[in-house]
């Protein structure tokens, strides 16, 4: 197997394993793995605008739109018009979906205990500062071939 490969099985598998986590931690609250990063980003952006979070999480507003209709109707979040375009919905948190609030940061730190576990603080920034590049490369490239 040669260096990529490896690389992108990493990446696959541990985000496979993010979402078998999740799935078993969200269980009891009826939240999938997909709708996790929504609430989780209103609870740091509360009223953003769904075509943002489709641009946020790189994928189409249907998706969105499917996801949020699910959290709403588990009464986690509801949606507004915009009033500055009423073309656009803004998405709040309900007391409800603020209620979870506690139990998805301390899910998402276990999460990060176990990928860092034995790690110095100097790896886990370095990590991160890797993955940042990789990031930061694959939308550099995809951003250039959408010019061609």
């Amino acid at each position: 197997m040669n260096e990529y490969e490896s690389i992108n099985k990493y990446i696959s598998i541990l985000k496979r394993y993010y979402e078998i986590f999740q799935t078993e931690q969200l269980k009891e609250y009826d939240i999938s793995s997909g709708q996790l990063k929504f609430l989780y980003t209103l609870y740091y952006d509360n009223g953003i605008i769904q075509e943002t979070m489709a641009k946020r999480f790189f994928t189409d507003k249907s998706n969105v739109a499917r996801q949020i209709s699910k959290l709403e109707k588990a009464g986690l979040v509801s949606k507004q018009v915009d009033e500055m375009d009423k073309r656009n919905f803004r998405v709040y948190l309900t007391d409800k979906g603020y209620a979870l609030q506690e139990t998805i940061e301390n899910m998402v730190q276990e999460w990060m205990n176990i990928m860092l576990k034995d790690f110095s603080k100097q790896e886990s920034k370095e990590t991160l500062a890797i993955l940042n590049r990789m990031t930061t490369n694959v939308l550099k490239a995809s951003i250039e071939e959408e010019k061609l």
